[in-house]
């Protein structure tokens, strides 16, 4: 029977962590955690489940996700976040993988959102699939930051899992908001570019708000619908408008010492 390590990273995740970590004991051989120096009890939480438990300031997102990648000993490797779940089914799946052989590189699966009162699937949000399961050997961590995706290797075969995995997404408008201002600031700090970036900052968020109300069917999920796409086009206006912040911003300090500290 093949082994299976699940990967996670985490910080201040003491509410979610344990509901996650039961949802993948059932088919784990080993569980690493990379922690970012949590301040809460995460650490406490997430011991009685595995010993290799790592601290470590990450430089980036996709700089951590792909350290913890590297401290797993199997071959084969599950990556969850600590507010996604497995499903019973999706378990069932891995273990039957397991027990018989892999068939493919890689596997990908659904995620399904639960996003204020109910799981939602407009707005771009389903299936939204990602890939969770894959053989690190053939593979590495990309993305654009702060999201990070599995990027396999060129002639590798990727397999669908018809299984969902669950994904609460946000506790609530606040936190969504909060998440996408810290987002766009990772973002704008990963891309600098000055080029038409005052238009981009005008036109890109009234773009992705057509994009994701009309084209992804936002209108279709009615309230939801509507603050998603709009807080979705305040991230992008945000982004934009750091990378400009960026490039035209003087230090306030710097300012004040310049008006006020004259010379006798």
């Amino acid at each position: 029977m093949h082994k299976i390590s699940t990967v996670i990273i985490t910080y201040n995740e003491e509410k979610a962590i344990e509901r996650c970590l039961k949802t993948v004991a059932g088919f784990s051989d080993e569980i690493v955690v990379v922690d970012s120096f949590s301040t809460d009890r995460t650490l406490e939480i997430v011991k009685p489940f595995t010993d290799k438990v790592f601290q470590r300031k990450p430089e980036t997102i996709i700089n951590q996700i792909n350290y913890a990648t590297s401290l797993a000993t199997n071959e084969w490797v599950f990556c969850i976040d600590a507010d996604e779940r497995v499903t019973d089914t999706l378990c069932a799946r891995i273990l039957d993988l397991k027990k018989n052989g892999f068939d493919a590189d890689a596997y990908s699966v659904n995620r399904l959102n639960y996003y204020i009162n109910g799981f939602f699937k407009y707005c771009g949000w389903y299936p939204d699939r990602k890939i969770r399961l894959f053989n690190k050997t053939l593979s590495t961590w990309g993305g654009q930051e702060p999201h990070y995706e599995v990027i396999m290797k060129p002639d590798t075969k990727v397999a669908f899992l018809q299984c969902d995995l669950i994904h609460f997404t946000y506790r609530d408008i606040f936190h969504q908001v909060e998440k996408m201002n810290r987002f766009s600031s990772q973002a704008a700090n990963s891309k600098r570019t000055g080029s038409f970036l005052v238009a981009r900052i005008f036109l890109n968020p009234i773009f992705r708000f057509i994009k994701t109300y009309f084209f992804q069917l936002g209108f279709l999920g009615g309230v939801r619908g509507f603050a998603n796409a709009g807080i979705v086009s305040f991230y992008v206006f945000c982004k934009y408008l750091k990378m400009w912040e960026s490039i035209h911003k003087k230090e306030i300090y710097d300012v004040d010492k310049e008006m006020f500290d004259k010379p006798d």
